[in-house]
């Protein structure tokens, strides 16, 4: 079809359209109008005929209420006419018989009419309350013909201007068409290359505006296709320069279109990775193994994505069994709408061994530092902790000396000091004053005995023979010993032995005389009700007493002293300091050793090492 045909067409079908909605719309006012009217005329008649009768339907005036209807009905257009009293009993009606038969349903609008009788009714009121009903039917044929008039004139109206609108079209179409086949002409001499092709310009309107714009296109077209062949003979002369470049580069150069196909690669790059250029222009690098377990393709991804360079350092093994260490460059660039990525690679497998060997070498030389601190550290404090014990072992050994000397001097006076008291003390009363002086110097010479008999064990050398003991045996002995004073001040012990545990290597007397001392300072630490706890266990090489009370404690700045000579905590009276300076040489001469941890006002442990017995277990 022409396209003069398509405007004719078109036209005449926009102005049906637009005729169709006109005389719809004229129709609708005009039966809108018509029913106003109706139900108006409707309303008035049928309130006028209720009131005309509200007297004689309240007598139950029939004679009159029949006069009515009759006066009704000759008035144009009612069909018929009826009058209801109470419970809907017919007083009176005339009229269309078939319509009086059919059952009565109000009519409220025009459109709900589908039997041509309006049907309208209206109620006789007296006081609000309802005696009757008139009921009335009017005939809509009236309104119905000039409806029917106004719309066979609209169609008439309607055909006539779509008549008059083809024709217009049709000369229109025909003005039209010659301007466009002007211009399909010209297109189609530029299409077959005749660059520069002028059609004729007739008057001023736009469609000659449109032809002097086609030739002034059809001029530039001619421009732009001189500048194209100097432009592609100059694209020609850069390519080569860019070839050139490529190949001698000293970088492998690569490119890949937006689906990874690679489109460039130079003779480097397939050096490299030990291929040839033909290879890697087969290659894809969604489907290149090395590309994805190395790194590559996630670099390149995201240099797609992100639209910048990534530059990443990645160690390869090529598709082709080349085992290289490169320097990658992602470069992502547009030509016209299509993305590509360039890719840079310059071999440093060489840098990267060196820079690995001296990692591992500066790693090594850290681990010899690091080293060489723990071995100073070690020996830093075995030295001090020598140091220490060689003090200790000075102190004494000095007290050892100066005991046995003080031990000698006053051992004498009171081995005949002693039997003169105590017979002087039974030779006096019990009552009597006497008594009770002796008594007390009797106490006084006893306790100084007794500081001088441990005098005499801290400076004399055991000289007792070293058997294999069991601890545990040491230990309930020695509790057997003190049995009385736990009971007197309600010390509840606690006693965690370890089931089996290898035998000791000491002198019986000695180890007892430890423990003797542990048990005595846990009962002075501890008030009445306290509780002592005894534990043994086992390491590598040690069976192990720990002595755990919770008394008083012993403050931190004191703890490193409990092992002197003559240092106690102890009140005035109540200790010689000698006890745990006694223990600690007994332990050390048994090459173990014994150590003291406090928490005051909480507990105190005493805990001594001393080496196992190899070959038994007990």
């Amino acid at each position: 079809m022409s396209f003069r045909y398509k405007t004719v067409i078109g036209i005449a079908m926009i102005e049906a359209v637009m005729l169709a909605l006109i005389v719809w719309n004229a129709i609708y006012i005009l039966t809108l109008s018509n029913e106003r009217e109706l139900i108006k005329r409707v309303n008035t008649t049928t309130e006028l005929f209720a009131a005309s009768n509200k007297e004689a339907v309240l007598s139950t005036d029939l004679a009159t209420l029949e006069s009515f209807v009759t006066e009704v009905l000759k008035k144009p257009g009612i069909v018929y006419a009826r009058i209801l009293g109470r419970n809907k009993v017919i007083l009176a009606e005339g009229g269309n018989k078939i319509a009086l038969l059919r059952p009565f349903y109000p009519d409220i609008n025009y459109v709900d009419i589908k039997d041509g009788i309006f049907d309208a009714q209206s109620f006789i009121k007296v006081a609000d309350v309802i005696y009757g009903s008139v009921e009335i039917g009017f005939s809509i044929d009236e309104i119905e013909a000039v409806i029917s008039v106004a719309q066979r004139k609209s169609v008439v109206f309607a055909i006539g201007a779509i008549l008059l609108s083809a024709i217009f079209s049709f000369i229109l179409g025909t003005y039209l068409t010659r301007a466009i086949n002007d211009l399909r002409k010209g297109a189609k001499n530029i299409s077959a290359g005749n660059l520069g092709y002028q059609i004729k310009v007739q008057g001023n309107d736009e469609l000659a505006a449109a032809a002097a714009s086609f030739n002034d296109m059809s001029e530039k077209l001619s421009e732009l296709d001189n500048e194209r062949v100097k432009t592609e003979e100059a694209l020609k002369e850069s390519e080569g320069r860019y070839r050139n470049i490529t190949e001698n580069s000293s970088f492998g150069i690569s490119a890949y279109n937006e689906s990874g196909q690679c489109v460039i690669a130079n003779q480097t790059l397939a050096a490299i990775v030990g291929a040839t250029v033909e290879q890697l222009l087969s290659q894809n690098i969604h489907t290149i193994q090395s590309w994805r377990k190395s790194g590559m393709l996630e670099a390149a991804n995201e240099a797609l994505e992100s639209g910048e360079k990534r530059t990443k350092t990645i160690h390869v093994v090529s598709t082709f069994g080349k085992d290289v260490w490169l320097d990658c460059t992602f470069v992502p660039y547009h030509e016209k709408s299509d993305k590509f990525l360039l890719f840079l690679a310059e071999e440093v497998t060489a840098r990267i061994q060196s820079e690995s060997a001296l990692r591992n070498a500066k790693a090594e030389i850290e681990a010899w530092n690091k080293e060489l601190e723990i071995r100073v550290k070690e020996k830093t404090e075995e030295l001090v902790e020598s140091k220490a014990q060689l003090i200790q072992a000075e102190k004494l050994s000095a007290m050892g000396q100066m005991a046995g000397g003080l031990a000698h001097e006053l051992n004498s006076p009171l081995a005949g000091l002693l039997p003169m008291i105590e017979q002087y003390k039974n030779e006096a009363e019990k009552d009597s004053n006497t008594y009770t002086e002796l008594s007390l110097m009797l106490k006084a010479c006893e306790h100084m005995a007794k500081i001088v008999r441990d005098f005499g064990s801290f400076s004399r050398e055991s000289k007792g023979e070293l058997n294999e003991l069991n601890i545990k045996d040491i230990i309930e002995d020695t509790l057997s010993f003190s049995a009385s004073r736990f009971k007197q001040k309600g010390i509840q012990i606690i006693k965690e032995y370890k089931n089996t545990l290898p035998k000791v290597k000491g002198n019986k007397t000695e180890l007892q005389q430890v423990v003797l001392n542990m048990i005595a300072n846990a009962l002075d630490a501890m008030t009445v009700g306290g509780k002592l706890t005894i534990r043994t266990d086992i390491t590598k090489d040690n069976v192990i007493m720990e002595f755990t009370d919770n008394g008083a404690g012993i403050e931190k700045e004191y703890l490193s002293k409990v092992f002197d000579p003559f240092y106690t905590t102890k009140r005035p009276g109540k200790g010689t300091g000698l006890g745990l300076a006694i223990s600690y040489k007994i332990i050390e001469k048994h090459g173990g050793n014994i150590s003291a941890e406090s928490e005051p006002g909480k507990e105190t442990k005493f805990t001594i090492y001393l080496p196992a017995v190899k070959t038994s277990r007990i």
